[in-house]
């Protein structure tokens, strides 16, 4: 549109531009809980809310937290299993080895056998976890478009 036909082209606001902090109103996209003003996650499910919430290094370790916990509460896709499995699997195999490692002396390592320990019921809860829920998922049946059914 031009000056010429007596329209005016829309103008935008420049104060929006580059914000990414919600002002209030608005909801959560993972929980559609109500968020305030100026708040980087969900405070009721803690879901990453905006773009650049992951930049700070604190920040961030609550990003990856929140897809762990979402992969491993209610996997929807076996690629989600998979990848889960490759970051619990060494994890729980690492254990192991820290377990194995410290008894093989006559007098324990106790420091490496706690470590064994906590690394390997960290893969083993987590491999647990992820597998039970995906096989407990609830699986939709999908009705064929004509209607009729395929004898």
């Amino acid at each position: 549109m031009s000056a010429d036909d007596g329209q005016r082209e829309p103008e935008f606001e420049e104060s929006h531009v580059g914000v990414d902090r919600f002002d209030g109103g608005d909801l959560c996209p993972a929980c559609l809980a109500e968020l305030t003003a100026g708040c980087g996650f969900c405070p009721k499910c803690g879901a990453p809310v905006t773009p650049t919430v992951a930049m700070a290094p604190f920040e961030r370790i609550f990003s990856e937290g929140y897809i762990y916990r979402q992969a491993v509460s209610a996997p929807t896709k076996l690629i989600v299993v998979v990848g889960a499995w490759f970051v619990f699997l060494p994890m729980l195999l690492a254990g192991v080895a820290c377990i194995a490692m410290s008894l093989r002396t006559a007098k324990p390592d106790w420091y490496l056998l706690s470590l064994g320990i906590f690394t390997g019921m960290i893969g083993g809860m987590g491999l647990y976890q992820v597998t039970r829920n995906y096989v407990r998922r609830p699986v939709s049946i999908v009705e064929p478009e004509n209607g009729s059914a395929e004898e």
